[in-house]
């Protein structure tokens, strides 16, 4: 199971151990972040894993596809506010804007995930329509809430990313992974945006395409 992670601002000071850290150093080095693409992978059919069900409800849900990019993020220091709302993905073909569907990092050994909020419970800036794109549907897809037995119900919600203060030690090789679920399923052009920038356009397809 993923540990989560999710550190919050309390005031205007934060302490992570024994260090402390001032909102004003922070901000500083948010300022230097720059964002590559390191892969890109639709994943394959394992077990279903490579699919899954968005919409109102089941009956008026539809099927869209695993992605995974492996990002690194240069420019972290010691302690970091990482916006994981500040990524958005094109999918050129159905003229489709995409936000992540969750966030992972660290190794086999141990792996974190980015923890989510309702969007009803979202008290933050909404990053995903800040930074639409001309020309393309920003799809805020709900997602359908799993019973006891992980069976779709009839329940769907929205959500965002929480805004948290990552330790640069559990981030190895400054490297995440963003999944999103796309409406293709074989192969397809992507653009990944990091706020209004872009990172990189590619084509993800079944098999890892490598950038660097």
């Amino acid at each position: 199971m993923r540990k989560i992670i999710s550190v919050f601002i309390c005031l205007l000071l934060f302490s992570c151990g024994t260090k402390k850290v001032t909102l004003e150093q922070l901000n500083s080095a948010n300022k230097n972040f720059s964002v590559r693409l390191k892969n890109a992978l639709l994943t394959s059919n394992v077990l279903g894993g490579h699919k899954s069900k968005f919409g109102k409800n089941k009956k008026e849900a539809i099927t869209m596809y695993h992605l995974r990019l492996r990002i690194i993020i240069d420019g972290m220091s010691e302690y970091s506010l990482v916006d994981f709302n500040d990524f958005s993905l094109l999918e050129h073909q159905n003229k489709i804007r995409h936000r992540p569907e969750y966030v992972t990092f660290g190794d086999a050994f141990n792996s974190y995930s980015i923890q989510k909020i309702k969007l009803e419970e979202f008290k933050g800036e909404d990053k995903f329509f800040k930074y639409s794109q001309a020309g393309y549907k920003d799809d805020d897809h709900l997602k359908l809430e799993s019973n006891a037995i992980s069976a779709l119900t009839d329940n769907s919600y929205q959500y965002r990313f929480k805004v948290g203060l990552l330790q640069k030690r559990f981030i190895k090789k400054k490297a995440f992974t963003i999944h999103f679920y796309t409406r293709i399923e074989k192969e397809g052009e992507f653009s990944l945006y990091y706020k209004d920038k872009l990172v990189k356009k590619f084509i993800g397809k079944k098999s890892i395409t490598k950038f660097e």
